[in-house]
């Protein structure tokens, strides 16, 4: 029997992960601001519509929103994993087989059916979803990824209800009426090039002939046109899952001023990347550090970074940590920094360790420091060298409570 493909995505993500546990929150103006809360990241119709847009810098609208009484909150990514986790376990349930595209977004397999009979599958999918998890969902279905992803952009608009399947009796209305910089994998500077050929719509991309795709554009881009015909072209392994670089980095909410806070923020940001880095199996041969001043402050711009190869692979935060702390002394300038970062560079399979080196460090202790925090919360347990106050960290003057991974922010129900 043959498959279909079910996008399911998550409407307005972060705004709508903050009404789960606020009820208060639903219907009105509400904006989430990305870390240090720097700009809009995400917003809610009814402050789409006060004119607020995405990307917009916090403090350019902030007078505005206090006048206009639009809810701010701070990115709270604890929260939103934990949802994501919850939305995609339902999601997946009853499928063959899954892949978890984004944040927000899953891909699923199920098995084929009458447009009718797969309506009522997209229909499931969100009650079951919104019933469970209180999260509002879109759902496309196609033939194939790229389909099933047209079906999803097409289920936001009105008449569709947040479900839509793209089937043979209805495929060349629905790409006629998209863009192709909408189509997946296509994009702003492909699509300038397709517009010049007078290539506009997604429909007329499906036309062209696969052998004209390739030679213009290349194999992803034939792919693409098989599958806005309904040929799979693409799988989940055409999809990448581990990251070749891994990185974490942020403006400071305060600057940072001593060498030991300067140990310490860099400190957090190893063992940040470093968890992440066991997230996906993974090993790093080689590490760079850096820290930097704002443009904004006296001083202008000035920092330094490093770049160290570690004498095994590893995913030790411990190993990572000591060897940052260890070589920021001779890279420390007595200047205000604003911006700290770590990143991981030639990262590989776990697998590929030398079983008889020291320098591996203590994998079973990381594991059980991975499972504590998922349990007790991000940060329950960690890296003593990343510091206790941690003064420097980014600004979340409106962080909403841990609901989920935090006893204390537990929601009180009173009878």
């Amino acid at each position: 029997m043959s498959s279909i493909i079910a996008l399911c995505d998550g409407n307005k993500f972060y705004s709508s992960c903050e009404q789960i546990f606020n009820p208060l929150y639903r219907g009105k103006a509400l904006i989430v601001v990305s870390n240090n809360d720097g700009m809009i990241v995400t917003l809610s119709p009814e402050a789409a519509a006060l004119g607020l847009k995405k990307f917009t810098p916090y403090f350019q609208v902030a007078e505005f929103c206090r006048a206009n009484g639009v809810v701010i909150c701070s990115s709270n990514y604890a929260l939103y994993s934990t949802i994501s986790t919850q939305f995609m376990r339902v999601a997946s349930r009853e499928c063959y087989s899954y892949f978890p595209y984004s944040i927000d977004e899953i891909f699923a397999e199920f098995g084929n059916d009458t447009p009718q009979n797969l309506s009522k599958l997209g229909r499931k999918l969100r009650h079951d979803v919104w019933r469970e998890v209180r999260l509002p969902i879109g759902v496309g279905l196609g033939d194939s990824l790229t389909l099933a992803k047209a079906a999803n952009h097409a289920a936001k608009r009105l008449g569709y209800r947040g479900v839509c399947v793209i089937k043979a009796h209805n495929r060349e209305a629905i790409l006629g009426a998209m863009l192709t910089t909408d189509v997946w994998g296509v994009g702003k500077r492909i699509g300038q090039r397709l517009s010049s050929m007078g290539i506009h719509t997604a429909l007329q991309l499906a036309q062209m002939k696969t052998k004209t795709a390739r030679k213009m554009f290349g194999v992803n881009i034939e792919r693409t046109v098989f599958e806005l015909n309904g040929t799979k072209a693409f799988s989940w392994d055409d999809m990448p899952v581990n990251k070749r670089q891994i990185f974490s980095t942020r403006s400071v909410g305060q600057r940072i001023t001593t060498i030991a806070g300067l140990k310490e923020a860099l400190s957090f940001h190893a063992c940040e990347a470093a968890r992440k880095l066991r997230g996906q199996k993974s090993v790093a041969r080689c590490l760079v550090f850096f820290a930097q001043t704002s443009a904004y402050d006296k001083h202008g711009v000035s920092g330094f970074s490093r770049t160290i190869h570690l004498p095994a692979p590893t995913s030790d935060s411990m190993i990572i940590s000591q060897q940052i702390t260890s070589a920021v002394e001779s890279c420390y300038a007595a200047v205000p920094y604003y911006r700290v970062g770590v990143g991981l560079l030639d990262i590989e399979p776990g697998l590929q360790l030398d079983m008889f080196n020291d320098n591996l460090g203590k994998p079973a202790l990381m594991s059980v420091m991975d499972r504590l925090n998922e349990q007790m919360g991000k940060g329950a347990v960690f890296v003593v060298a990343n510091g206790i106050e941690k003064n420097w960290q980014m600004r979340r003057e409106f962080l909403s409570p841990s609901y989920l991974t935090n006893w204390n922010d537990i929601p009180n129900i009173k009878c």
